[in-house]
């Protein structure tokens, strides 16, 4: 029978902390784990887990934890669209202050159209990216990412090599081509006048651009739209690879730090590798400073 426990809850940044701890746990575990998701059940199992960490906080897998898991996963999402979508132009990522950062101007246009968005200037989202590697995405670095103006000088080249440069498209759809003279601009008198041979050639000439136009628009589009979906998954498995690597050559790094015994050594295993700041952090530093940092890291003095 489910529980009975109240519908809305107000978590504390503490239980948000141990429920991401917890969902990474499950995904180390692997045994729940399916496309980027998890099995029926896992709620809970994160339940359980919760009880563990949190004794006698009543946070139960319904309603409690499948809302809470949706509301992040909305969250995640939209940071991960300004980061790495089509309009992520000017976004970045601060690791240390877990925010997005952009300038003022980048900010108010991105909002305009992604009034969701405005709830993360200047707030900080501590779980982004533990989330990312919960659910097979990351942050774009800038190293793998691709911006809609190299799309676009992509594609131009494209039309470049297939003869059609004689064109140019502008971002608002507008077709403007190089042969038009400044004089040659539509006015009510030359349409009431087309009675010459050479005016009926312009306008079938014109038709046959507005024409050509449309259909260069239709394929500007659709390699857009191709590119962006091919440089995300590339982001997401570059940046995921690159994680995991650092997860299955942490335990020999920690072998370097002859100081550790063995029980300290698999612990820092398994903290540092499920928390990708410490990880981060860990591969940044020297081999003598990071005798110092996993000391401290185990002691949670840092």
């Amino acid at each position: 029978m489910e529980s009975q426990a109240p519908k809305s809850r107000f978590w504390s940044p503490d239980e948000d902390v141990k429920l991401v701890e917890s969902l990474l746990d499950l995904y180390h575990e692997g045994r729940f784990c399916v496309d980027n998701n998890f099995k029926s059940g896992y709620l809970k199992v994160l339940e359980t887990a919760l009880e563990t960490k949190l004794p006698g906080c009543g946070i139960k897998a319904k309603p409690h934890i499948e809302s809470r898991i949706k509301t992040l996963k909305m969250q995640f999402r939209t940071l991960h669209d300004m980061l790495t979508g089509p309009n992520c132009r000017g976004f970045n990522w601060d690791p240390q202050r877990k925010i997005v950062t952009a300038e003022k101007a980048v900010w108010d246009a991105y909002i305009q159209s992604h009034r969701q968005a405005a709830n993360f200037k200047n707030k900080a989202f501590p779980h982004y990216e533990d989330l990312c590697t919960i659910y097979g995405k990351d942050h774009a670095t800038g190293r793998n990412a691709v911006a809609p103006a190299d799309v676009v000088e992509k594609i131009e080249r494209t039309r470049v090599n297939n003869g059609t440069e004689g064109k140019n498209l502008n971002l608002n759809g507008e077709d403007v081509r190089n042969d038009v003279d400044d004089n040659m601009a539509f006015s009510h008198t030359r349409q009431m006048h087309p009675k010459t041979s050479n005016s009926s050639s312009r306008k079938r000439g014109r038709d046959e651009d507005s024409e050509d136009s449309v259909e260069s628009l239709k394929e500007l589009a659709i390699l857009i739209v191709r590119e962006m979906k091919e440089s995300s998954s590339r982001l997401s498995q570059a940046i995921g690879q690159e994680i995991n690597d650092k997860q299955v050559g942490l335990n020999g790094e920690l072998k370097k730090i002859t100081s550790l015994t063995t029980v300290e050594r698999l612990k820092a295993t398994r903290l540092i590798a499920r928390d990708n700041a410490a990880l981060n952090v860990f591969y940044s530093l020297s081999d003598e400073d990071r005798k110092v940092w996993v000391k401290l890291f185990l002691s949670g003095e840092i």
